[in-house]
């Protein structure tokens, strides 16, 4: 399971994880990653072999596919936006925005595959949620009139690609 706000991670019974049980989820979420990554249809044997575990291991984290999926969507979408946060907006808009799409090309390639297997494995509702904190950002930036002019370009290009 992902951790929790206060960086815990829990069992599916919500008790805090032993050390070695925290390890093989961490294991189980970047081999899921990498896995899912390349290939969006790769089973959970594939998954739980490339992260040295068995599946009864992998299932006593994760229930089933779905959910590991989904939380392999939220741990994707957590370091993306830290990724992207951390990007240098200022300056010249056309460089900044260079900068941006060099990043974004770089959690791409990261991810991969991952949005089909998310696609092919959560319900549409749940696939829209987590993209629902990134988009509300972004639209209360490109309204801010706290935004710099490099900022507003960037987010109203954005928002103008999502409208297509």
């Amino acid at each position: 399971m992902p951790p929790d706000d206060d960086g815990v991670v829990t069992t599916r019974t919500d008790r805090p994880q032993r050390a070695d049980a925290h390890r093989n989820v961490e294991a189980i979420l970047d081999a899921a990653t990498a896995t899912l990554a390349r290939d969006p249809d790769a089973s959970v044997n594939d998954i739980a072999k490339a992260a040295g575990v068995g599946r009864v291991t992998l299932y006593g984290h994760f229930e089933n596919r779905g959910v590991l999926v989904a939380a392999v969507v939220a741990r994707a979408m957590q370091d993306s936006e830290v990724s992207l946060r951390g990007v240098d907006l200022s300056g010249d808009p056309a460089a900044a925005l260079v900068r941006l799409i060099e990043a974004t090309w770089q959690v791409t390639l990261r991810y991969g595959a991952l949005v089909v297997a998310a696609e092919k494995s959560l319900p549409a509702a749940d696939l829209a949620a987590a993209h629902d904190e990134p988009r509300e950002r972004v639209e209360r930036d490109r309204k801010s009139t706290r935004l710099n002019s490099s900022h507003r370009c960037i987010s109203y290009a954005v928002f103008c690609l999502k409208k297509k």
